[in-house]
Formats: structure tokens, sequence, C-alpha cells
């Protein structure tokens, strides 16, 4: 995997999950799991609820810093219990009840989103063993990409259980000084530009 798909998939994965909380606690007063735990955010002043809704969870960024340190201080010193994201967005987050139907539908919902990417996540990664061309000699690597120079350290070896590599190789070394983190990462950039 490169950088730039990294990226790409960190971006889609962070703006799926602004939007998925935004809409909902923008249209709804909560999200999923708010239904299920009985609790809505709720407005304190007369903003906008997607635009209260976008501080809040933009604020969040802030508010996560330190495994929720940053939050949970300040929602331990405000008056109504209320972080950084709330604060400034005008809204509280309260008890509420939703009721036995909608929290079902709420943990068939949960439910279903996670048998499906239980079930998909084996079978995309199975199409991207079966899909790649591992034609490369693996067991040799005199020169890797990026690396002029390297080669000439002397090496050890590193091994790819079979299982990463798909049907096609039993086995995958590479040769790798150990105590040189570069080599590392060389040897892994290899590994994604050879399965590509």
């Amino acid at each position: 995997m490169t950088w730039a798909a990294l990226l790409v998939a960190l971006a889609l994965n962070s703006g799926t999950s602004f939007a998925y909380v935004w809409l909902l606690e923008a249209s709804f007063g909560g999200t999923l799991d708010k239904a299920m735990a009985g609790i809505r955010v709720t407005r304190t002043n007369g903003r906008n609820a997607f635009a209260a809704s976008a501080i809040r969870n933009l604020l969040r960024l802030v508010d996560e810093l330190g495994f929720y340190l940053v939050g949970g201080l300040v929602a331990g010193c405000s008056r109504f219990r209320q972080r950084l994201g709330d604060i400034c967005a005008g809204t509280a987050v309260v008890e509420a009840e939703f009721g036995f139907g909608l929290k079902t539908v709420a943990v068939l919902l949960w439910t279903t989103v996670l048998v499906g990417a239980g079930w998909a996540l084996p079978r995309i990664c199975a199409g991207e063993r079966s899909g790649s061309s591992l034609t490369a000699n693996l067991d040799t690597w005199d020169n890797p990409p990026f690396a002029s120079g390297l080669n000439t350290i002397t090496p050890s070896r590193f091994h790819v259980p079979p299982r990463l590599l798909g049907a096609s190789h039993s086995t995958w070394t590479c040769p790798l000084d150990t105590s040189t983190f570069l080599h590392v990462v060389v040897c892994l950039r290899g590994i994604g530009d050879h399965r590509k």
C-alpha cells in the first residue's frame, strides 16, 4: 500500500464517519449508538441543527486529544458536563427514551453492518491476493527500489508467513539488516510494489 492510498483511505473513512455523525445528530438528535445508550444531542441555543452538529463534531478533533483527555477535562469542569464541542456549538447530551422498538432497530442495524463487514473483509483481501501478480522472484532482491547502496550491508533473513502471500508462494524472504529501520521500510514497500 502506498502513502497516497493510505491517505485516500483515511480521508474517505474520516469523511464517511463525520457525515454519519453529523447528519444523524442534526436530523434525529443522535446516532445509532446514542439511541442504544438512551442519550441524544439537544441544542441549547437557537443555532441551526446542521450547523450545531457540524461545529460539535469538527471540534471532536480537539476533544479527542490525549484519548479524550481534553474533552474529559473540559466536561468535568463545565457546569452541564459539556465537552468543548458542545460548548462552542450550543449543544448538550441528555438522557432520552427512544423506546424498545427503536433500540431494537438500532441494534439490528449495527449487527447487520458488523456481520456484513466481517463477511466482506476476508473476501476483499482474498481478491487482492488472487488478483495480484506475484511473478517476480521474491526470494532474491538484489536492488530494492529507491534504496541504492543498501544491498551492500550483510543481510539477515526476514520471513513473511505464507498466508500473507497467497497460495502461489510458500515463503518470501527479503535480504534485511535487522538493525536498520530503513531496510524494513524498503522491504515492506517492496511487497506492495510486487503485488501491483
